[in-house]
């Protein structure tokens, strides 16, 4: 879903991104309506708000023309954490977030890098964390940096 939302973003705004293609572009769309459809059939109250809310608003800025990094910036910052609500959804197991983000969303990682990006990884943690608090989510879901202290 990173890759997706990711290559939609630079499509949209004409930039390139190293090791990507059209192809790519279009075999990740795809797969982020699979993921879409699963989550709407089988996520948790939680997962499915989260992502639906995600999802139909960069929807709307695909269709209004509208799409770049500053209007997903927020909702890039959710995909840990919905990451780590599915793995709970699926298997009861809580996975912290910042464990999702450092091992399998590399590609978010290089937004770190990007200009005006300075304090994404900061709001990042403030949405995680909001998003726990706004929905009574465990606690274990709170963002926690010391996992790779």
């Amino acid at each position: 879903a990173s890759k997706s939302v990711l290559y939609m973003v630079a499509t949209q705004n004409n930039e390139k991104i190293d090791g990507y293609s059209e192809e790519d572009a279009k075999k990740h769309s795809e797969y982020i309506e699979n993921v879409k459809d699963k989550i709407f059939s089988y996520g948790s109250a939680e997962s499915t708000i989260i992502f639906g809310q995600c999802y139909l608003e960069i929807e709307k800025n695909i269709n209004n023309n509208n799409l770049n990094f500053e209007n997903t910036k927020k909702h890039l910052s959710t995909l840990p954490l919905l990451a780590s609500l599915i793995k709970y959804d699926v298997t009861g197991v809580i996975v912290n977030p910042s464990l999702m983000y450092e091992i399998y969303m590399p590609e978010m990682k290089k937004l770190e890098e990007a200009k005006g990006m300075e304090s994404y990884y900061k709001e990042m943690i403030d949405i995680n964390n909001d998003l726990v608090d706004k929905y009574s989510l465990n606690k274990d879901f709170i963002w926690d940096d010391e996992i790779f202290k």
